[in-house]
């Protein structure tokens, strides 16, 4: 049940990781004098430099209240790896309280975030004084940690060993699936896609093509902002630029689709075995 669940939603939530909506502001078209023009400029400059202030006061504000015991889990509901811890959690029938971090509006990139995870990257569980990133290591921990009485173990042990090798080689499979290029590609070469789903309708998916094309740059601004995550972020900055290159090229994102392929393929003729 859970692969045929990933498989469903593999083409269509894409992980999001490390990307942000470019909305469109339209401004009104009117006609102001030079002096009338600079004043604005002005005004908008003080405001924009209160109002980030001001977030980021609220920022840390946010976090220190968010500080509790038992399970927290940082996570974004589109965030392809987010899904798979939140699957995980409740397989697992664990009980866990929940914090959105919203990529559209880059709180990934926040003071507050990257305090929490450097790397800007979601889910993130926190575990009373433990922090957690990375959707591989959250679902490590949670085996090791929380696997007995009501909490069932996602490897099953009690079936021999042969049953144990088989889980951990999909599990191993799917972690390769090159999601990351999966989504960004989908936003460059539209016409390869054939029933996008909510809510990666047009209007966002031209708006996350966009964001694809200037990431680099962003990435580098949030560097300058954060001194402490600064290195990092350049680091993902450039292999964000890399990979946009790489993309870029239609065929290398076939080569990827084939690769996504050939590895549901073979997850599909393992469940083909199991039906019924």
């Amino acid at each position: 049940m859970f692969y045929r669940q990933f498989k469903r939603i593999l083409p269509v939530v894409a992980a999001l990781r490390n990307r942000q909506l470019a909305f469109l502001i339209v401004a009104a078209a009117e006609e102001v004098n030079e002096s009338d023009r600079g004043d604005r400029v002005k005004c908008t400059s003080k405001n924009a430099i209160k109002m980030r202030q001001a977030e980021e006061k609220s920022d840390m504000a946010r976090f220190k209240l968010e500080v509790s015991d038992g399970l927290l889990l940082y996570y974004d509901r589109f965030s392809f790896y987010s899904q798979k811890v939140v699957m995980a959690l409740h397989e697992k029938n664990l009980s866990f309280d929940s914090k959105i971090v919203n990529l559209i509006k880059n709180e990934q990139y926040r003071p507050w975030f990257l305090y929490l995870n450097p790397r800007g990257e979601v889910p993130v569980l926190q575990d009373t004084g433990k922090i957690i990133p990375d959707s591989a290591r959250i679902i490590d921990y949670l085996e090791d940690n929380f696997s007995n009485g009501d909490t069932p173990r996602l490897i099953p042990m009690d079936q021999g060993a042969e049953i144990r090798q088989k889980v951990t080689h999909f599990r191993h499979l799917l972690q390769k699936a090159p999601e990351g290029l999966l989504t960004s590609g989908s936003m460059l070469h539209q016409h390869l896609l054939r029933n996008p789903k909510t809510p990666f309708i047009a209007p966002v998916r031209r708006a996350l093509a966009n964001a694809e094309k200037s990431g680099g740059d962003r990435l580098r601004e949030y560097a300058e902002k954060n001194p402490e995550a600064k290195e990092v972020l350049l680091k993902k900055a450039a292999d964000r630029e890399e990979k946009y290159k790489r993309l870029l090229v239609e065929q290398n994102f076939k080569e990827v689709l084939d690769e996504v392929h050939e590895i549901l393929g073979q997850i599909e003729d393992e469940l083909s075995k199991h039906t019924g």
